[in-house]
């Protein structure tokens, strides 16, 4: 039976995962293989898509969701300044 995984990047940034307790970087956009599946992978938390014997890693959630707040929010309308005690009328 045949193990072998591919493991393609999606993400603008480099991904880093462990094989076989080693430091593994998926430079973005690329491509590799792994003839003995998935054994002696560990792949930190992401978003990906399964698809047979192809791992895509996107980009992470959590950066898509604050580009997003980015660009809905425009700062200069929430900024807060924090108050001395002496500015707080009782």
């Amino acid at each position: 039976m045949d193990h072998k995984i591919t493991i393609r990047s999606d993400r603008q940034d480099d991904y880093t995962f462990q094989y076989r307790g080693e430091d593994v970087t998926l430079k973005a956009g690329s491509i590799i293989s792994i003839a003995n599946g998935l054994s002696e992978v560990v792949f930190p938390t992401c978003v990906m898509k399964i698809i047979n014997n192809l791992i895509v890693i996107k980009d992470d959630a959590i950066k898509n969701i604050l580009e997003k707040k980015k660009k809905l929010f425009k700062p200069s309308k929430y900024i807060v300044t924090a108050l001395k005690k002496d500015d707080v009328k009782k």
